[in-house]
C-alpha cells in the first residue's frame, strides 16, 4: 500500500511477500511530508518480506497499533524509522528479523547496531519538524520475543563472501545479527525523564519452534549473497509452485509449541498471530479483546502497567505447573499404535486431543474425567496418512503439547 494513511484498521490478514522489495506499507519513494494519522495491525502474518511498515525522508507516524502479530523472514526494517509519536507493539512474535544484518562500519550512526524490532530516534536529531516534544511521546513494546535461528547467525559469519572479506581484513564489513533493541532503544525505556516510553515482559533468544515456517535456507542464503555483495535480486520464494497453482491453503504452519512463549501474552495467550495460526485460543481471546486494548490504552497513555485496574480476563497460564507432566509419545515414529502417557497432580477433566499441521483437529481420544497420579493413552494411528501432528494434552488450567511423527 503506497500513499497516506489515516485511519487504517488490518486484521486476520497474511501478507507472504517474496522479493526484496515487498512492503505491507510504505509512501512513495524519495517524497517528503507524508504522514500516518492512525494504523492498526492486530493478528496479522508478514512473512519472507522486504519491510513491513516503511516510513522515509520525513514520512513520520501520530499513531502505530501492532497487536498479535507474527514476522517472520523480514530481510530489513520490520518497523522503519525511529519517528514515533504515539505506538504501541504487544504480544507479537519475532523470527529471523533483519535477515540483511548490519555491518559493524556502520554502528556509527547510531552508537552500535540497530534493534532487529523497534528503534526510538530523538526529535533533535529527525532532521524535520514535528507539531510534538520528546516529553509528549507514547511508546510501548511490551510482551514481545525475538528470535534469530542458528542458520542465519552461521551464513552472516561464514558464507564464502564473508569468509572472502575476513581474508582481506575487513571484519567490520560483515553483517552481523541485531539484537531485539538498540542501546539508544533502551536508554529511553529506562531513563525516568521518558515515563510514556516503557518496555516490558520480552523474551530474546527464545526457540518458539515453529512447526512449519515458509523457510527455503538455500533460496534465502542465495538471495542473502547477491543481495549484500553484489545488490541483485534473485528469488526467494517459499514454495513458487503452490503459489503458480494458487494452492490452498499453504503448506507452512506458524504455530509453534515453545511452552513459554504459548502463554507469554497478556491474559495468558500464546505470542504472535492468533487467528491464523492457533484459531481455537483467538475464540477466547475475543471474549476479552476489548479489555486488553483498554489495558494496552491506559499502559501507553499513562506509562503504567495498569495490572488489576481492568479487571481482566486471565485465562489459565498454560504454564505447566509442579506435578503435571507429558511425556513423548513410544514409538515415536509411530506405525499402528503408539502410548501417550502424562501425570496429573489433582483430580480433574481431561482431554488429550490430535492435530494436523495446518492446526484441524483430527481427533480427540481421550475426554474424560480423571483421578491424580500417572495415566496412559494408546493411540490408534493405523488411520492417519503419514507426517507431523501435535497431540495436546488440556486439563482447562494446563496446556501440554509435543509433536508425533507416524510413518508406515
Amino acid at each position: 500500500f503506497n500513499g497516506t494513511f489515516r485511519n487504517c484498521y488490518f486484521r486476520n490478514c497474511t501478507d507472504p511477500h517474496f522479493t526484496y522489495y515487498g512492503r505491507t506499507v510504505s509512501f512513495p519513494a524519495n517524497e517528503w511530508g507524508y504522514h500516518t494519522d492512525a494504523i492498526l495491525f492486530e493478528n496479522c502474518t508478514f512473512a519472507n518480506i522486504g519491510y513491513v511498515y516503511q516510513q522515509e525522508n520525513g514520512n513520520y507516524a501520530d499513531n502505530v497499533y501492532f497487536n498479535h502479530c507474527t514476522f517472520v523472514n523480514v530481510l530489513m526494517f520490520s518497523l522503519e524509522s525511529g519517528w514515533w509519536y504515539k505506538i504501541s507493539v504487544t504480544n507479537s512474535l519475532w523470527l529471523n528479523a533483519f535477515m540483511r544484518g548490519e555491518e559493524p562500519v556502520r554502528y556509527a550512526a547510531h552508537g552500535g547496531p540497530l534493534g532487529g524490532t523497534i528503534n526510538i530516534d530523538s526529535v533533535a536529531s529527525f532532521g524535520f519538524a514535528v507539531p510534538f516534544a520528546e516529553q509528549d511521546r507514547r511508546v510501548l513494546f511490551a510482551h514481545n520475543s525475538y528470535y534469530i535461528e542458528p542458520w542465519l547467525v552461521d551464513w552472516m559469519a561464514n558464507n564464502p563472501s564473508a569468509q572472502e572479506r575476513r581474508r582481506e581484513g575487513g571484519e567490520d564489513c560483515i553483517p552481523r545479527p541485531l539484537p531485539m533493541l538498540n542501546s539508544q532503544t533502551l536508554a529511553f525505556f529506562a531513563s525516568s525523564e521518558f515515563p510514556y516510553m516503557n518496555a516490558a515482559k520480552l523474551y530474546e533468544a527464545m526457540d518458539p519452534g515453529m512447526i512449519l515456517p515458509p523457510t527455503d535456507t538455500t533460496a534465502i542464503e542465495r538471495f542473502l549473497e547477491e543481495k549484500w555483495w553484489g545488490c541483485e535480486d534473485v528469488s526467494w520464494a517459499w514454495r513458487p509452485d503452490l503459489s503458480a497453482k494458487y494452492t490452498w491453503p499453504f503448506q507452512e504452519n506458524l504455530a509453534y509449541v515453545n511452552d513459554t512463549l504459548l502463554c507469554a501474552a497478556m491474559g495468558g495467550f500464546p505470542l504472535g498471530d492468533l487467528y491464523r495460526w492457533f484459531p481455537h485460543e483467538h475464540k477466547r481471546w475475543k471474549l476479552q479483546a476489548d479489555t486488553e486494548w483498554a489495558q494496552i490504552s491506559y499502559w501507553l497513555e499513562k506509562g503504567t502497567e495498569p495490572t488489576g485496574v481492568f479487571g481482566l480476563m486471565n485465562p489459565p497460564s498454560r504454564g505447566v505447573p509442579s506435578g503435571f507432566f507429558l511425556e513423548q509419545n513410544y514409538p515415536n515414529p509411530s506405525g499402528a499404535r503408539t502410548t501417550i502417557r502424562y501425570r496429573l497432580p489433582q483430580a480433574c477433566n481431561v482431554q488429550l486431543v490430535l492435530f494436523d499441521l495446518l492446526g484441524r483437529e483430527v481427533a480427540t481420544p481421550l475426554r474424560a474425567s480423571q483421578s491424580r497420579g500417572d495415566h496412559t493413552v494408546t493411540l490408534d494411528c493405523s488411520g492417519l496418512p503419514e507426517g507431523v501432528y501435535l497431540y495436546q494434552l488440556q486439563t482447562g488450567g494446563v496446556w501440554m503439547t509435543r509433536k508425533l511423527l507416524v510413518l508406515k
